[in-house]
């Protein structure tokens, strides 16, 4: 949030306090989002048998030193017979051993023929044969269980680039190991059934969902699958087969750009914010400013930290106390205001793929927290799906203000949601009883609404938001939202009550 925006934004908010708590089945919704075309509108499926030929399938290796001997690493590649108890009809054979803690080994192709600069759910099914029981052990890792296997498809070439330390590497995103890439997501391991042992046939699968790529200006994109091995020794694999299926999906061309949520933290308390996205991975820049809020004459919180914890678990993958200054470009990149070199403020750029909470700690001392989520990487069709933050309700400059960027062009159909009495099926003690909710852009108020509208009982199962008993005193309206302008939603209590209150924000398909 840029710091014209930031300063109406976070005034707007002058004076909460408490604790935002966010979390699990409250806010990750799994319906799908966007639409895809049948078949006879325009979806694409190919199916290469590596019996036949490469189908023009060329392979590489990366995660090595450049100057790196082929024949230490036993690198080796070609259309070669799969083995005999598979049948011995070739097969693209790929072989290498893993001297360095990692090495990718890879197979890719260019896809031409679908439409230009349009947005596809891709689906993947993978066949290979693997010699490699679950349960293996080897040096590094299993040579089952530690070898992933990952695909996906890009509008980028894979290609193999050095790195300042001499090093070969994959330029596209691919993670390490376990962990998915932006560009290439696990699809499992490399392992077959415990206790078997030469070659068995492996199936693996893309997400249900699938991962949401752009193609270029000629309707063009990159398909690429390999193994990422954290076993150090040799791997030998014989991909048979490859499906694909590409299916259109409509894409709004307005979409959220940034998160904003405030609140005032005593030593103790915890702010968490949670979001999901659609389509994929993406990277976000998660930052918790309490120092950097003196500039706008409010009371920071001393000594934020932030920490990133996925949907349904409670150990963080990532975290932060004390920014980078590294971050720094990234902020200007983003148009986020600028924080003084050393401060105690906390920032991170960190993937999430589904649904993720960011988690905020204020240091010794009671201050305001800000914490802000910006897109900063991945497919821009890869939009947000929905996000929430839950609070106590005061009155005044208390109530509960959530705020976010419409980026783009056009406009955006949202439902929002401020929940009191619906919390109470979830154990919440002390709920909001009659919760209030409008919308506004800048000082003008879009819409408002007290007791939700029963005709919006099916949009809410439409974006797999949970349901609300009839009657109840919970509020709930669609808006229509217009791109390059920023927004936020109030939620209070009718007649000065106060109460656990919960903002969310769901984008309509």
């Amino acid at each position: 949030m840029n710091r014209t925006t930031l300063w109406g934004w976070v005034r707007s908010l002058a004076g909460s306090s408490g604790v935002l708590l966010v979390g699990s089945a409250l806010f990750f919704a799994v319906a799908p989002f966007g639409r895809a075309t049948s078949p006879s509108a325009g979806e694409v499926r190919l199916v290469y048998d590596f019996a036949e030929s490469t189908h023009g399938f060329v392979a590489d290796f990366v995660d090595l030193p450049k100057d790196a001997s082929p024949g230490l690493y036993d690198l080796r590649s070609g259309h070669s017979p799969r083995p005999t108890n598979l049948g011995g009809a070739p097969a693209l054979m790929i072989s290498g051993s893993n001297r360095s803690d990692d090495l990718f080994m890879y197979w890719t192709r260019r896809v031409t023929g679908l439409q230009p600069r349009a947005t596809y759910r891709t689906r993947l099914v993978l066949e290979f044969a693997s010699d490699a029981p679950s349960g293996s052990v080897g040096i590094g890792g299993s040579p089952a269980d530690s070898v992933f296997v990952k695909a996906g498809a890009t509008v980028a070439e894979p290609r193999r680039v050095e790195d300042k330390d001499g090093w070969w590497r994959l330029n596209l995103d691919k993670a390490n190991q376990s962990v998915s890439g932006l560009d290439l997501p696990v699809l499992g391991t490399v392992a077959t059934p415990p206790g078997t042992s030469g070659y068995q046939r492996v199936v693996l699968t893309s997400s249900a969902e699938g991962e949401w790529v752009t193609t270029d200006d000629s309707g063009a994109l990159w398909l690429t699958f390999g193994t990422d091995s954290g076993f150090e020794g040799t791997s030998t694999l014989y991909y048979t087969r490859l499906e694909v299926a590409f299916t259109p999906v409509e894409v709004a061309s307005a979409r959220l750009t940034n998160l904003s949520v405030r609140a005032g933290l005593s030593p103790g308390q915890t702010l968490i914010a949670g979001t999901t996205v659609a389509g994929g991975g993406k990277r976000f820049l998660f930052r918790a400013a309490g120092p950097a809020l003196a500039a706008f004459g409010l009371v920071g919180a001393p000594d934020p930290a932030l920490a990133l914890v996925p949907a349904g678990q409670t150990v963080p993958i990532d975290g932060n106390d004390n920014w980078a200054t590294s971050l720094a470009p990234e902020f200007a990149r983003l148009g986020a205001f600028a924080w003084a070199s050393g401060s105690r403020d906390a920032a991170l750029l960190g993937d999430v793929r589904g649904g993720v909470t960011a988690q905020v700690t204020g240091g010794s001392a009671r201050g305001t927290v800000l914490l802000e989520t910006y897109a900063a990487a991945g497919d821009l069709a890869r939009p947000w799906r929905n996000f929430s933050a839950r609070h106590r309700v005061g009155v005044g400059d208390d109530i509960l203000i959530a705020g976010f960027v419409v980026g783009g062009s056009g406009s955006l159909r949202l439902l929002i949601r401020g929940i009191g009495p619906g919390l109470t099926p979830f154990g919440v003690a002390d709920a909001l009883s009659d919760p209030q909710v409008a919308v506004f852009r800048g000082t003008t108020s879009l819409v408002a609404n007290d007791n939700w509208p029963s005709a919006l009982a099916e949009r809410f199962a439409q974006v797999g938001a949970f349901a609300l008993a009839p009657g109840s005193r919970d509020a709930a309206v669609e808006v229509e939202v217009d791109a390059g302008a920023s927004y936020t939603v109030h939620l209070s209590g009718v007649g000065r009550t106060i109460g656990e209150g919960l903002i969310e924000v769901y984008v309509l398909p």
